[in-house]
């Protein structure tokens, strides 16, 4: 968002925010990636306390890990 003029909104909207920067770029898929990401380690796992096994949840870090190199490449 930076390279591209723009900084996340802090807080309870930054989530909202960057979604809405990525569909405006037309990146929807990063945008609904961002999304299920967002609520599901966020959402569930950090605010909810949702435990999930080892193995899935090495699995979502490596999602995020290619999310990132995906993101990071625009």
């Amino acid at each position: 968002m930076q390279r591209r003029g723009r900084t996340p909104v802090p807080g309870r909207d930054a989530d909202r925010d960057r979604r809405n920067f990525l569909e405006e770029i037309g990146r929807w898929d990063l945008a609904q990636k961002y999304a299920y990401l967002s609520e599901r380690l966020h959402g569930d796992v950090f605010y909810a306390g949702e435990r999930l096994p080892a193995d899935t949840f090495r699995r979502y870090l490596d999602e995020v890990r290619d999310y990132l190199g995906r993101v990071s490449a625009l």
